[in-house]
C-alpha cells in the first residue's frame, strides 16, 4: 500500500500543470473609463455559468477552463455600472483577450452597459497553422460531414480513394481527438467514430507543427469538441430527400431515373436541464439516420449460381446461363445510423462530472466493375462503432484545475457475401474462369470473409495552472491499452470438400487470425509563455510503445511447421517453439517542439515553429501474415512487430496580417523531412527461388510548400474565405508495398525521388456566403485541384518514370441556400443543397496509356468481345469519375 501511494504521489507530482486541449482561456484588464486606472477587485463572470475570476491589484483577470463557445462576459464592482460584453468567443488552447472599461454609476445612473465583442481577425497567440470552425460556421456551409469541412482547409488533398493527406503526408498521419481524448483506431490510423456535424461545438484543425500535448501523428490533428447541455430546453429536427441528376447517361447507367427517395437524411438534437436538477444536471443528445442508394448501378442479368462458358471460337459450344431478372441494382449504397449524448453534472461550483457516448452502425457496398452484371456476388460490408468518455474536472483555485479522463472505444468491421461461411449459396470460383480479361462476371461470388475489432481504453490525468501572468505550464500522462483481433479467410469449395463450402484450417495460408494487446504510454511537459511582445509554446514529449508481438529469430527460415534449414528440420516442433521466435522490443521516442508568435504591429503577427513528430505505423502492418507463411516464389508479405516509429522533422514560418477592418491574410511556408517511413524489403529464404517481402522502415519523403488564406469577416451581407496551397510532395514511394510490387513484377525499383501519388501542385478552395441572418442565405464552395500524378504505360509496361505524367485538373462547385421563417415560436428553415452544381465529370482515375478516363488505347491491341459485353461497354468506367450532380431539399425546425 505504501509503495502504491508513493507511485500515485509521483504521478500527481509529474502531472502538475497539464492541459487537456479541450478548453480555452479569457484574459483582460479592467480599467476606470474616466481615469484609465486599473481597477482591482472587479468580479468578472461568464453569464449563465459559475465560471469567473476577480481582477488583481493591476486590474488583470484570467479565467481558465472555459469550454469553447460564445459567451457574455459580465463585469461588476460597487460604485460602477455593470458592463456586459456579448459574443465573446473562446477557442481550444487559445487566449481570448477582452479589455473592459467601467464607468462610475453616477455618470450612467446605474444602468447596465452592453458591448458586443468584435471577433479578432488576427489570433496573436497562434504559433503554428491551424483553423477553427465553430458550430455557427458549420451550419452555414454546404457540408454534411467533418470530412467535407477538412477538404476545404489549406494544405489538405483528397486522394481518388477518399483518403485525406495533410501537407504532403501519407493518409495515416492524422490524429483524431474528441473532447480531449484520441479516437484514432491504431489498426489503420483512421477515426474510430464519426461525430455528426450537429453535435460539434468547435472543430480545430492543426495542419502545422503542433504542441507537445499531441502525439502519434506526423501531419495533422483533428480536434472535435462536442456540445454540452444548456440551461434552457432547445433542439432541432431536420429531414431532407434527394437524388442524383446528371446529363452524363453515357457514363452513369440508370442516372436518368430520378427517385427523390433514393437519398434520405433525418437528424434531431435536444438539449436542456434534467427535471428536478435544473441547476445541477444538463443533457445533450442527437441522432441521425442516413441512406443513399448511390449513383453506380449494375444489372442483375446473372446470379452467382449461374455458370457460363464462351471461350471457344465455336459459338455453338458456348454455354449460356442467364437467370437474373434484369433489374437495376445499386452497387455503392450506404446506410448509417448514429447517435450521441452527453450528461454534465455540476457536483459543486468547482467540480464537474461529464459522461459522453457515441454510436455508429453502418453497412455499404463498394463498387466492383467486374460484378456489374452479377451484383449479388459483390461483398457486403458492415461496421459498428461506439465510444464512451467520462471526465472529472475540478477547479482547485481560480488559476489551477485538474481533470481525469477515461475513454473506451470499439471499432468493429466485417465483410462477406453471405454471413454463414457454409451457406449453400456459395458456389465454386470456377464460375469466374470464363470472365478473364475485359468481360464482366457471369456468375460466382467473392469468397472472402474478413473480421476485425479494435478495443481501446484510455486513462488520462490532467492538471493546469496559470503560474503567473506570463507562464502557463502543462504536463501530462496518458496510458492506452489496445486489443486487436483479426480473422480473414477464403472459403474453400472444390472436389476435396465434396463441393461444399468449408472454412480452411488454421494451418492454411488462406486463413489468418491473431489477437494482440499493444500498449502505449506518454508523458509531456509544455510551457505557454505570453510576453508583451511575444508568445512562445515550448515542450517535449516522451512516448513508449510495447507491440506485444513476435519476430522471426532466423528471417531466412520463416515457417515453423515447414522448416527449410536442415538443422531446424531435425528438431521437433516443440523444440523449435523454444527458439523460433523472439519478442518484439518496446520502442521509446522523444520529440521536442517549439513555436513562437511575434506581433510586429497591432494588426500583424509573424510565427515560427519547429518540431519532431513520431508515429508508430498502423498496427495492421505489424501483425500481417501472423504465421509467417511463404507460399513460394515472391508472393508473400509478412508483418514486422519490430517496426520503428516513423519520423518527421517539420519547420514552418508564417505571417498573419489584417488588411482592413474585415479582411485579413495568412501566408505560411512549410518544409518537412520524413524518415523511417514504412516500406518493404525482400528476404531470401534457404529454399532457392523462394523469397518474401517484410515490412521495414526504409521509405522517405521531402515535402515543401506555401499556403495563402484570405478571410473576409461578415459585413454588408457577405463573408468568405479563399485558401490556396502550392505544394511539392516527393519521396521514394507512395505505397509501402511499392518496392515489393516492383521486384515481383520484374521492374527496377525507383532509386530517386519521385512525385507522390497525392502530389497536387496547386490547390484552391473558396467559400462565399451572402446572407441576411435569420432570414435567408446562399453559400457557395468552389474547389480547384491541379492534376495528380500517374505512371504512363503501354500494354502494361512502363514508358517513363513513376508518376511522371499528370491527370486532368479537377473543378467542383457546391451550393447551399436557405430561407428562414417562423411558425409561431418555431424558427423554420427551408434549404436546398446541390453538390457538383456544374455536373462536371472530374477524372479521378485514368487509363495509364492515355492519362484520361474518357478513352484508352486498349482497343488498338485487344480483340473485341461479344458476350456478355462488348469491349467498349467494359471500358466505360463510371467509377473513374467523381460523383455526378446531387440535389437535396428539406426543412429544419428549431425549437
Amino acid at each position: 500500500m505504501k509503495k502504491f501511494a508513493l507511485i500515485f504521489l509521483f504521478l500527481i507530482g509529474f502531472s502538475t500543470f497539464l492541459w487537456a486541449g479541450i478548453t480555452g482561456k479569457i484574459t483582460g484588464t479592467v480599467k476606470d473609463a474616466q481615469t484609465g486606472n486599473p481597477l482591482p477587485g472587479v468580479n468578472v463572470l461568464l453569464a449563465g455559468t459559475q465560471i469567473g475570476a476577480a481582477t488583481d491589484i493591476n486590474g488583470n483577470f484570467t479565467i481558465l477552463n472555459v469550454p469553447p463557445g460564445r459567451y457574455t462576459l459580465v463585469a461588476r464592482m460597487i460604485g460602477y455600472t455593470e458592463t456586459r460584453v456579448t459574443d465573446v468567443r473562446v477557442h481550444v488552447d487559445l487566449t481570448t483577450k477582452v479589455p473592459i472599461e467601467l464607468s462610475p454609476t453616477v455618470l450612467n445612473l446605474g444602468k447596465s452597459v452592453t458591448i458586443t465583442a468584435t471577433r479578432p481577425l488576427i489570433q496573436k497567440d497562434i504559433t503554428s497553422s491551424q483553423t477553427i470552425v465553430d458550430a455557427k460556421d458549420i451550419e452555414q456551409m454546404p457540408v454534411e460531414t467533418v470530412a467535407q469541412v477538412l477538404e476545404l482547409q489549406a494544405g489538405f488533398v483528397k486522394s481518388p480513394g477518399g483518403a485525406l493527406h495533410v501537407r504532403g503526408g501519407r493518409s495515416g498521419e492524422i490524429a483524431y481527438m474528441v473532447d480531449g481524448v484520441s479516437i484514432t483506431d491504431p489498426y489503420g490510423a483512421s477515426a474510430a467514430i464519426t461525430v455528426e456535424k450537429n453535435a460539434i461545438q468547435e472543430l480545430q484543425v492543426v495542419s502545422g507543427t503542433f504542441n507537445a500535448e499531441y502525439g502519434q501523428a506526423m501531419s495533422g490533428i483533428i480536434n472535435i469538441i462536442t456540445k454540452t447541455g444548456t440551461q434552457n430546453y432547445k433542439g432541432s429536427f431536420s429531414f431532407y430527400l434527394g437524388d442524383y441528376a446528371s446529363n452524363h447517361a453515357d457514363v452513369f447507367d440508370h442516372i436518368k431515373a430520378i427517385n427523390p427517395l433514393s437519398i434520405q437524411d433525418g437528424e434531431f438534437s435536444l438539449s436542456g436541464p434534467v427535471p428536478g436538477l435544473r441547476s445541477k444536471l444538463t443533457f445533450y443528445t442527437s441522432g441521425r439516420y442516413f441512406h443513399n442508394e448511390g449513383y453506380l448501378y449494375g444489372i442483375r442479368r446473372f446470379l452467382p449460381s449461374d455458370s457460363s462458358f464462351f471461350d471457344s471460337p465455336d459459338t455453338g459450344k458456348w454455354k449460356l446461363q442467364e437467370s437474373g431478372d434484369g433489374a437495376w441494382v445499386p452497387m455503392n449504397p450506404y446506410t448509417k445510423f448514429s447517435g450521441q449524448g452527453k450528461l454534465t453534472y455540476r457536483l459543486t461550483p468547482s467540480i464537474k462530472l461529464t459522461g459522453a457516448g457515441f454510436l455508429n452502425r453502418y453497412h455499404y457496398q463498394s463498387y466492383n466493375h467486374k460484378f456489374k452484371l452479377d451484383p449479388e456476388g459483390n461483398l457486403k460490408r458492415f461496421g459498428f462503432q461506439y465510444t464512451t468518455i467520462f471526465t472529472l474536472n475540478h477547479m482547485l483555485s481560480p488559476k489551477t484545475f485538474y481533470s481525469f479522463k477515461y475513454s473506451n472505444f470499439a471499432n468493429n468491421y466485417r465483410h462477406y457475401v453471405y454471413k454463414d461461411p457454409r451457406d449453400p449459396r456459395y458456389v465454386s470460383p470456377t464460375r469466374f474462369y470464363s470472365s478473364i480479361g475485359y468481360r464482366f462476371y457471369t456468375g460466382g461470388q467473392n469468397m472472402t470473409h474478413f473480421y476485425r475489432t479494435t478495443l481501446t481504453q484510455v486513462y488520462k490525468f490532467e492538471l493546469t495552472s496559470q503560474v503567473n501572468r506570463t507562464n502557463q505550464i502543462k504536463t501530462g500522462i496518458e496510458y492506452r491499452w489496445n486489443r486487436l483481433s483479426y480473422e480473414a479467410y477464403t472459403i474453400r469449395l472444390d472436389w476435396q470438400t465434396g463441393w461444399k463450402p468449408q472454412v480452411p484450417g488454421f494451418d492454411s495460408p488462406s486463413h489468418n487470425r491473431y489477437v494482440h494487446h499493444p500498449t502505449e504510454l506518454a508523458y509531456y511537459i509544455q510551457d505557454k509563455i505570453e510576453l508583451k511582445n511575444m508568445i512562445v509554446n515550448v515542450g517535449i514529449r516522451y512516448e513508449r510503445f510495447n507491440p506485444d508481438g513476435k519476430i522471426l529469430a532466423d528471417s531466412r527460415d520463416p515457417n515453423i511447421n515447414n522448416p527449410l534449414k536442415l538443422k531446424h528440420r531435425e528438431d521437433s516442433l516443440q523444440k523449435r517453439k523454444t527458439y523460433w521466435y523472439k519478442a518484439a522490443s518496446p520502442k521509446m521516442q522523444i520529440s521536442p517542439r517549439i513555436g513562437i508568435a511575434y506581433p510586429i504591429t497591432d494588426q500583424g503577427v509573424i510565427h515560427f515553429s519547429y518540431g519532431h513528430f513520431l508515429q508508430i505505423p498502423p498496427y495492421s502492418y505489424l501483425y500481417a501474415n501472423p504465421d509467417f507463411e511463404v507460399t513460394g516464389g515472391l508472393s508473400s508479405l509478412i508483418g514486422n512487430a519490430n517496426l520503428e516509429p516513423q519520423r518527421t522533422i517539420s519547420y514552418e514560418i508564417g505571417l498573419q496580417q489584417q488588411l482592413t477592418s474585415d479582411i485579413a491574410i495568412d501566408i505560411t511556408g512549410y518544409y518537412k523531412d520524413i524518415r523511417n517511413l514504412l516500406g518493404t524489403q525482400i528476404i531470401e529464404t534457404y529454399a532457392g527461388g523462394d523469397r518474401y517481402a517484410l515490412y521495414v522502415n526504409r521509405d522517405y519523403g521531402n515535402i515543401r510548400g506555401i499556403t495563402l488564406t484570405v478571410r473576409k469577416r461578415y459585413s454588408n451581407y457577405i463573408s468568405g474565405q479563399i485558401d490556396y496551397t502550392y505544394g511539392v510532395a516527393e519521396g521514394n514511394a507512395s505505397d509501402p508495398e511499392s518496392f515489393f510490387y516492383d521486384v515481383a513484377s520484374g521492374r527496377e525499383p525507383e532509386k530517386q525521388l519521385v512525385y507522390l501519388a497525392w502530389d497536387q501542385t496547386h490547390t484552391l478552395n473558396g467559400t462565399v456566403t451572402i446572407s441576411n441572418p435569420q432570414k435567408w442565405g446562399i453559400s457557395l464552395i468552389g474547389q480547384y485541384g491541379s492534376g495528380l500524378p500517374y505512371t504512363p504505360t503501354y500494354q502494361g509496361q512502363r514508358t517513363s518514370f513513376e508518376n511522371s505524367e499528370r491527370k486532368p485538373a479537377t473543378i467542383n462547385v457546391d451550393l447551399r441556400a436557405h430561407y428562414d421563417f417562423r411558425i409561431k415560436k418555431l424558427r423554420t428553415s427551408l434549404f436546398l443543397l446541390v453538390y457538383n452544381v456544374l455536373d462536371r465529370e472530374n477524372e479521378l482515375l485514368v487509363y495509364t496509356d492515355t492519362g484520361r478516363a474518357t478513352y484508352t488505347l486498349v482497343p488498338q491491341y485487344t480483340g473485341n468481345t461479344s458476350y456478355p459485353n462488348t469491349l467498349n461497354q467494359y471500358l466505360v468506367r463510371p467509377d473513374y469519375y467523381s460523383a455526378p450532380r446531387e440535389i437535396k431539399t428539406g426543412v429544419v425546425v428549431y425549437f
